[in-house]
């Protein structure tokens, strides 16, 4: 089954925006580099937290961290 990951948006613990991302195929190592970018300038200024799910089959794994905008 292929992984796939969910990015979301949160200010003060609400969520904002989640967006599924769509992922390149593995490469010879198995691994799935990505990068991806938001439009700063259309989000407020403000703290925000980035929370990315990734999930494959019945296994999934959350990662988050804090971003500012100024």
């Amino acid at each position: 089954m292929a992984p796939s990951v969910e990015i979301e948006l949160l200010q003060a613990g609400k969520g904002l925006a989640k967006v599924p991302m769509q992922l390149p195929a593995a490469d010879a190592m198995g691994r799935i580099p990505y990068l991806m970018t938001i439009p700063a300038e259309s989000i407020p200024s403000g703290s925000y937290e980035v929370r990315a799910t990734a999930r494959q089959g019945t296994s999934s794994a959350t990662a988050s961290n804090t971003i500012v905008i100024e």
